[in-house]
């Protein structure tokens, strides 16, 4: 079933797609934003449910970027647009200018959505950053001071993490994390609450512990790069503090690290308020990273 879109009737230079394991995104967009928004599920999705849900919105576009993790989806689209398009959507992917460089062993093995959230990151400003994308599994994206892609950390999502835990146990429930809901207490006094203290603290520990050790090698790389010491009025992860267990960088506030980190994805909210380093949550940025590379891939013809 398809959820509400911004705008029932709308027409923009671009239909961007943003194909994902549960949930696929569709936005009609300008040069300069979104204009509309709607999504449908992934799973059983057909191209006469995609065909039914566009014509229904009576969106006009001229251009089609399509940015998937499941390559199965791609020929229903393929399908779904075929009457719509004098040529096929164009599938995102490393051979796309970016405005980034890829330092990737293997850039054809990086996922479609991590190349958009790289591409929206660089376009928020200079020096190096992450972007956190939570879903069904969480991945971190690395981009260094150049700017270039460089790698990136992927681990379970939270749904997936609790629902492994309920299939592969005898006695213990299957939980789910609610947005809005308010951090569980430390200690569990039910095997429900102590599932989820597990799950959420658990999780935003991860998180914490990830985002320290990533910033402070892209605090080591620029700092090797320039032959400098750090900027006034940043502070370095790897300079130990009292208190904090010897051999590990402590916690830094997010403005003295020099490392822009941005959180996207459906569970950003719920974890991102016990983050030390996440500074925004952009609830669609891979969308606007997929109009970024349309942009630069259909330019503006001279006037």
């Amino acid at each position: 079933m398809a959820t509400p879109a911004h705008a029932p009737c709308a027409s923009a230079e671009f239909l961007l797609i943003d194909v994902g394991n549960s949930a696929v995104k569709m936005a009609l967009a300008t040069r300069q934003q979104q204009v509309a928004l709607t999504g449908l599920a992934t799973a059983g999705l057909t191209s006469d449910a995609i065909r039914d849900c566009l014509r229904r919105l009576g969106w006009q576009w001229r251009h089609v970027l399509l940015c998937s993790v499941v390559p199965a989806v791609n020929r229903l689209f393929a399908e779904a647009l075929a009457e719509a398009l004098a040529e096929p959507p164009a599938v995102l992917d490393a051979g796309f200018d970016l405005g980034l460089e890829i330092d990737y062993p293997d850039p054809s093995s990086i996922g479609a959505d991590r190349l958009a959230n790289a591409a929206a990151l660089v376009a928020t400003g200079p020096g190096p950053g992450i972007v956190v994308d939570y879903g069904t599994a969480v991945t971190f994206d690395i981009v260094d001071h150049r700017p270039a892609y460089i790698g990136g950390v992927i681990a379970p999502g939270i749904a997936l993490t609790t629902d492994y835990l309920a299939q592969r146990t005898a006695l213990l429930p299957r939980i789910e994390l609610q947005p809005g809901q308010m951090p569980p207490p430390w200690v569990g006094r039910t095997t429900r609450q102590a599932m989820l203290a597990g799950a959420f603290h658990g999780y935003a520990g991860m998180v914490n512990h990830l985002l320290r050790g990533l910033i402070a090698d892209l605090q080591q790389r620029q700092q090797a790069a320039t032959c400098a010491p750090p900027a006034p009025g940043t502070g370095t992860l790897a300079t130990a503090i009292e208190g904090h267990p010897a051999g590990s960088p402590p916690v830094a506030e997010t403005h003295k690290t020099g490392v822009r980190v941005l959180a996207t994805g459906g569970d950003a909210n719920l974890i991102c308020a016990q983050s030390d380093f996440i500074q925004s949550v952009v609830p669609d940025l891979t969308i606007n990273g997929l109009r970024i590379i349309a942009c630069r891939r259909w330019p503006q013809p001279a006037a």
